[in-house]
């Protein structure tokens, strides 16, 4: 059993690209209404992360769009 654990370690080492991907920690009730997004508003069910990503994406282009209008405020959390 151990050799499988280590086995697995060294393949994750090197086949993860950490420069690419990194993981952030979700409220229970962020998560659960990502969980709903993932499943319900796509054609197709997407994966968390998929989903995650097309939102920020999206709240990055629009961001990015008011800024160059001047249009840019920070929202309170």
């Amino acid at each position: 059993m151990m050799l499988i654990k280590l086995l697995i370690q060294h393949l994750w080492r090197n086949k993860v690209d950490t420069e690419k991907y990194k993981s952030i920690a979700l409220s229970m009730d962020t998560y659960v209404k990502l969980r709903e997004l993932s499943d319900k508003q796509f054609e197709m069910p997407q994966s968390m992360a998929k989903t995650a990503s097309y939102y920020i994406v999206q709240a990055h282009k629009n961001f990015t769009e008011q800024t160059k209008n001047g249009k840019a405020t920070r929202q309170k959390a």
